[in-house]
């Protein structure tokens, strides 16, 4: 994605739905910040957005893995947010809270530049800068730069943290003996049809049929190696592919749903989008039903996230992906 400037605090705000994926309530939203040396000019970009519901007990937690994710990755700054409404008694619980995400930083170094409070992110909320006294009124987030380059990139936002939620639910279940048909027709070639399936409708965007959903599910669930066969669908754009391998996973259920949640979740926390890794993750683990065999790759996602690991770090997946792709046969353009 492009480099887009926050250079108020009004465009800081706006941008919040579309880095999170969503529009937040009642929430702390934290941002760390890094700086790099781009054409001898110092640039600062957002590392990680990061957000815990305001009344969270456990924040000392939350704050802590935050310090350690910026100790860990040379975080220069943090801004951080609060969006709360109501009695001043919640929300000065809220701001202590915030403050206590702040004192953790600040024993790693890292200073807060600016703490805002707003009761909302809809167009019309009036922001405070906690330090300086600082006001003015947030904007339209729908048409903030980051969201615009957001939705041009492929991403929705949604509507809510519970409309992000919905998206990783259950469809109509595939026929998966029409799917197990398909595999004694095809025999040896069953796998490599159905990966280069989908890998050509993730190339052009296009949206899974419930029957190509069923025969994945079935690969998926055939072993290790042709499980990670299905990565290689990432080489064609991490956003196409989380949308795809989401809408496969809401027809499917069991370990096979399980699987496909578990990729669908890499794609997304490789993209930046960690909110949604976490909640493929939980509803991988509700799909498995306590299956620990072959949920290797669900518990390496599970650690990364826990941990901040930097998505970089994953990216060699695909690579093995599309190695596994390219010995069963499939042609990775």
């Amino acid at each position: 994605m492009q480099s887009i400037r926050l250079t108020t605090a009004t465009d800081v705000v706006a941008s919040i739905p579309a880095l999170l994926g969503f529009v937040p309530v009642f929430s702390i939203v934290t941002l760390l910040l890094t700086e790099s040396v781009v054409d001898d000019h110092t640039e600062t970009r957002i590392l990680l957005a990061a957000r815990v519901d305001a009344d969270d007990r456990g924040i000392d937690r939350h704050s802590g893995t935050l310090a350690a994710i910026g100790h860990r990755e040379n975080v220069t700054g943090a801004i951080t947010v609060v969006i709360v409404d109501g009695s001043p008694v919640v929300i000065d619980e809220a701001i202590s809270n915030a403050l206590a995400v702040r004192e953790h930083l600040a024993h790693h170094n890292i200073p807060t530049l600016r703490m805002l409070h707003t009761a909302n992110i809809e167009e019309g909320a009036t922001w405070t800068d906690l330090d300086t006294l600082e006001m003015s009124v947030t904007v339209d987030h729908r048409f903030s730069d980051v969201s615009v380059a957001a939705v041009l990139y492929g991403r929705n936002v949604a509507s809510s943290a519970a409309a992000l939620y919905a998206r990783y639910g259950l469809a109509a279940e595939a026929d998966m003996r029409a799917a197990h048909t398909v595999s004694v027709e095809q025999g040896d070639d069953f796998v490599r049809a159905t990966l280069a399936e989908l890998l050509e409708v993730v190339r052009t965007g296009d949206q899974p049929s419930a029957d190509l959903a069923g025969r994945v599910g079935m690969v998926a669930t055939l072993g290790g190696e042709r499980r990670d066969a299905i990565i290689a669908a990432g080489r064609h754009g991490l956003e196409d592919a989380t949308a795809a391998t989401v809408h496969i996973s809401r027809h499917l259920r069991g370990v096979a749903r399980a699987h496909m949640l578990t990729i669908a979740g890499l794609f997304a926390y490789m993209a930046g989008h960690g909110g949604e890794a976490r909640i493929a993750c939980e509803r991988a683990d509700s799909a498995a039903g306590g299956h620990e065999l072959g949920m290797k790759l669900l518990r390496l996602l599970e650690h990364s996230i826990r941990h901040g690991l930097n998505p970089v770090h994953l990216s060699e997946l695909i690579d093995i992906g599309v190695a596994k792709a390219q010995e069963l046969g499939v042609d990775i353009d």
